[in-house]
């Protein structure tokens, strides 16, 4: 599959398992980096956002250049040399599988999205598992397809994680020079 998705040039990022053994999270990237050793970011999410009190420093110190484990409203932060990008949302804390009213959860999603605005966020990381879009989950398609859609008519600027940490990275240099 590693081979199909960097044919398609397609990121790839580490999906982190061991969120409080700095070791063990050091064998994740290895084992990573030699399927992917071409990677210009070094990014990473753990599964299920699991993460302790030491697992953004973990993280920073193992060099990656981003990180997608925070549940939260929040712009991106830096924790040493990493970018911090919070999860504003996730189709599993939008929608349970049992789920029938889509109406409902069109309203939660927009509920999160306008506090994103009010907050003034100017990035909103949205996750959405691969394997949701598919006829087997068709609520979770569904939703998916419509968010972009609606992102779409609120004239929502979409960027990957590469030129997001461009973007942040630039704008920290320049304030560093201003000051």
């Amino acid at each position: 599959i590693a081979s199909f998705l960097k044919a398609q040039k397609c990121p790839l990022y580490l999906h982190g398992i061991a969120f409080e053994d700095k070791e063990k999270m050091r064998l994740e990237k290895d084992r990573f980096n030699k399927i992917v050793p071409e990677n210009k970011e070094q990014g990473i999410r753990m599964h299920y956002l699991r993460n302790s009190t030491e697992t953004l420093n973990y993280i920073a110190d193992l060099h990656y250049n981003f990180d997608s484990t925070v549940y939260e409203l929040q712009d991106p932060y830096l924790i040493n040399n990493l970018i911090e990008f919070p999860v504003s949302m996730m189709e599993v804390y939008m929608m349970q599988y049992n789920d029938t009213d889509f109406e409902k959860i069109k309203d939660l999603t927009k509920q999160r999205i306008e506090a994103g605005f009010k907050l003034g966020l100017k990035y909103f990381t949205i996750i959405f598992h691969d394997h949701h879009f598919s006829e087997s989950f068709p609520l979770h398609k569904e939703w998916y397809v419509w968010l972009i859609g609606y992102l779409k008519d609120l004239h929502s600027e979409f960027v990957d994680f590469e030129n997001a940490c461009y973007e942040i990275r630039t704008a920290n240099s320049v304030k560093k020079e201003l000051q």
